[in-house]
């Protein structure tokens, strides 16, 4: 089903779940299919490929969690097994002056 799932960027390795969805589901997304290995509540993520421990979850196109242990794909992102990370942001330092026209 298309429309269940959500990804926010190319570079995402991570589903957003749009409705509940059921362990053993299979999802279709863009000509990908991933068979869910646990239940999905509505507004969680999923991962998109197997990872280990260790490695990045991107969203939006930035880190945004690490895996704490193995995540299979399909598998429902939880404090359990990944934790928060965040790519480095930078402060545009420039001034800017408004003129109106």
């Amino acid at each position: 089903m298309q429309n269940s799932v959500l990804k926010n960027d190319p570079k995402d390795n991570v589903l957003i779940a749009l409705t509940d969805l059921q362990k053993g589901e299979r999802i279709t997304y863009s000509d990908h299919v991933y068979i869910l290995t646990s239940d999905v509540p509505a507004k969680h993520k999923l991962g998109t490929q197997d990872l280990s421990a260790g490695d990045d979850f991107v969203m939006y196109g930035v880190l945004v969690r690490k895996a704490r242990h193995p995540v299979q794909a399909g598998e429902v992102l939880a404090i359990r097994n990944v934790r928060h990370e965040a790519s480095r942001s930078s402060e545009n330092s420039q001034r800017y002056k408004w003129i109106p026209s």
